[in-house]
């Protein structure tokens, strides 16, 4: 279900501490006009940073600005550093099997907005070679950057 802020400018009026709202926040504007309706003094961002780290950063730019700041997701060479970065972080906390298996989902959320995102996440759920993912990704990457031209862009990425 969609989640309900009535309730929070409620407790927002009754209370004295702090509030902060949650709940289906996807987009730096939406995190504003939810800010703005429920009268609440921070938002907590949830599944919307699955596969996107950089999305706080860009609703606090967002925030910061009054609205008028475009939020702009990271170039598509930081986000393949951003990436690859993460997922051997992972290998090397959790080992080679657990840490295998633990980044499979953080991979899916990283490549979802892609083409061929779902071909390469079934993929590498075959793997068990932290290497052999990580080559994978990386020319993944190269070939999404490869691809790049301004009409074919998952949305919010620039080059």
């Amino acid at each position: 279900g969609e989640a309900e802020y009535e309730t929070v400018k409620r407790v927002k009026k009754a209370v004295s501490i702090p509030v902060v709202v949650n709940g289906d926040i996807r987009s730096p504007q939406q995190a504003r006009r939810v800010l703005k309706r429920t009268a609440a003094d921070a938002v907590m961002i949830g599944r919307a940073v699955q596969g996107q780290p950089w999305f706080p950063m860009m609703v606090a730019d967002y925030l910061v600005s009054g609205g008028s700041k475009e939020p702009k997701a990271p170039n598509l060479h930081l986000q393949k550093h951003t990436c690859l970065e993460h997922i051997r972080l992972l290998h090397a906390f959790y080992g080679e099997k657990m840490g295998v298996r633990i980044a499979r989902k953080h991979i899916r959320w990283y490549i979802a907005p892609f083409t061929g995102g779902f071909k390469l996440s079934q993929e590498i759920n075959q793997s068990s070679q932290p290497g052999q993912i990580l080559d994978k990704l990386e020319a993944f990457y190269d070939q999404q950057l490869e691809n790049l031209t301004f009409e074919n862009r998952p949305q919010g990425l620039a080059a």
